[in-house]
């Protein structure tokens, strides 16, 4: 029998379909992969499956739902517990100031049965048990925000996972924000709950995940079901070319033109953020290459990003053609010429309640006077201008959206990506910092962001740190790879070189050029 199975569910927003007579089922202890590109309607399906509030707020939706064979009614997420169902966002909903066991039992706390106080000793204790269980480092009673953008959200899915009584657990793009490695402990935690009885629904846009861990995989097109696969009935090929209705072509390797100029130099830098730590970093960036940073998780990467953007403190030095920046000082470091795009695109990138031209441009207008317009010694914001601006960018990246003016907090995972490249390249930096950049994007919007990549490298001469889990995309995209080990560079390396020189690199450390 079905655990779940959905019949003709039809969403609109406004006259928006997003999903057209939808048909879906699950089984029990089965581990079913939701496919589709941004906004082919994933998520929403999935909200009504949860009972989340937008759904109703819009006016509802078609069709019915039955739960092992039985017709319900799902208006809230209480419903949805009350039948066994949990999901775990996209978007973290983590409290940073507070701990790990904290947010793990939120609203759900154990208390003692006679006193009916906080029972803290059970709450650790279970706590530390699905720690345990995920293979994670951190512990009970660590502040959250002290947690890498991946670690929050081990403690998002933890917290689904501790729940009682559940029979199906959906994730929304589990491993958007996940490394490699962390990735594939994500696939041993779906298998686990898979043979106690637990069904899995997982979104996503990795298609060797895919195939790994599906048993069963549904993919969804402009709101459609083009079908429903059991794993060895079709390739990775078939399904990338399902999701966006037309061949897809691998990304090409890419040697772009350099000089012999250093835009960016970093001498002795060191940070720590959490168990991450980079300590007397050396790297020079030449104008117009595309140069990668890869390596192991926590040995240092994810670091980098931050430091050069601003957002953590560093000691050492950071020259932009020659001029130093104010280390930890983000407005020093966009006047200078460095604009980043962290992974964490809702916690740093994007205020996810405003426009998307609000989002775009307003960065530029206050840092670099654009968009603006004076009148004698007024000035006044020139909306016109963000406005053409913001249509341009929207059609450069294909940006699916109703219109400019649409929150972007109402945009799928990967069209907020692409905002917050619109946003960066508003600035017009010397120096672009991007940071596992189609991470959580669909592979015609990952083609997409990373053809604007080589163009403006190549077109504009813009400058570009790659900053990635994904050493397979940094060999396609960059001329040199610098791979972290233990805080620093191991071996700075040419694309083209043998794989094993890039695992040595990884796992014992190799000679700096």
């Amino acid at each position: 029998m079905n655990v779940i199975e959905i019949k003709n569910i039809t969403k609109k927003y406004g006259e928006n379909v997003v999903l057209d007579n939808v048909s879906f089922s699950l089984n029990k202890c089965e581990i079913h992969a939701l496919l589709g590109e941004n906004g082919a309607g994933k998520s929403t399906l999935m909200n009504i499956l949860s009972g989340m509030p937008v759904i109703e707020k819009t006016g509802g939706f078609l069709g019915e739902i039955f739960i092992e064979g039985e017709k319900v009614v799902i208006n809230n997420p209480k419903d949805a517990v009350k039948y066994g169902i949990s999901i775990a966002k996209q978007e973290l909903s983590i409290i940073d100031d507070i701990t790990v066991l904290e947010n793990m039992f939120l609203n759900d706390e154990i208390v003692h049965k006679n006193s009916k106080t906080l029972d803290i000793n059970s709450m650790r204790d279970k706590t530390t048990n699905i720690i345990k269980s995920m293979k994670c480092e951190f512990k009970a009673d660590d502040i959250c925000k002290n947690l890498s953008v991946g670690e929050k959200h081990f403690v998002e899915i933890g917290r689904e996972i501790k729940k009682d009584n559940i029979k199906v657990i959906i994730f929304d793009e589990p491993t958007a924000s996940l490394t490699n490695d962390e990735s594939k402990i994500f696939g041993d935690i779906i298998r686990d709950l898979s043979k106690k009885g637990i069904s899995i629904i997982f979104i996503t846009h990795r298609l060797d995940e895919v195939m790994e861990y599906a048993d069963r995989i549904t993919v969804l097109r402009y709101g459609k079901n083009v079908g429903t696969f059991n794993k060895n009935e079709v390739t990775e090929n078939e399904l990338a070319k399902l999701m966006v209705g037309q061949e897809v072509n691998p990304i090409e390797n890419y040697k772009n033109k350099t000089s012999n100029n250093i835009a960016l130099s970093i001498k002795n830098l060191s940070a720590e953020n959490g168990n991450e730590f980079i300590k007397n970093l050396c790297l020079d960036v030449y104008k117009g290459e595309i140069i990668g940073i890869g390596g192991m998780t926590g040995q240092g990467r994810n670091i980098i990003g931050d430091v050069l953007g601003g957002i953590i403190n560093s000691t050492g030095d950071i020259f932009v053609n020659g001029v130093k920046v104010k280390n930890g000082d983000s407005e020093n470091i966009l006047k200078n010429g460095i604009a980043y795009v962290s992974s964490d695109r809702k916690g740093t990138g994007l205020y996810l309640a405003g426009s998307i031209y609000e989002n775009i441009c307003l960065s530029a207008m206050y840092i670099n006077g654009k968009f603006i317009k004076k009148i004698g010694f007024i000035k006044f914001n020139d909306r016109k201008s963000m406005r053409e601006y913001s249509k341009k960018c929207v059609d450069k990246f294909n940006i699916k959206c109703e219109n400019i003016n649409q929150p972007v907090g109402e945009l799928s995972g990967g069209n907020q990506q692409k905002v917050c490249i619109a946003k960066a390249l508003a600035l017009n930096p010397k120096i672009l910092v991007v940071s596992d950049v189609t991470r959580g994007v669909d592979i015609g919007a990952k083609n997409n962001i990373i053809d604007s990549l080589k163009y403006i490298c190549d077109k504009e001469g813009l400058t570009i740190i790659m900053i990635s889990s994904d050493l397979k995309e940094l060999r396609s995209v960059c001329g040199r790879i610098a791979i972290i080990n233990n805080g620093n560079i191991s071996e700075i390396i040419n694309s083209d070189e043998p794989s094993e020189r890039f695992g040595i690199a990884m796992s014992y450390g190799g000679e700096k050029n």
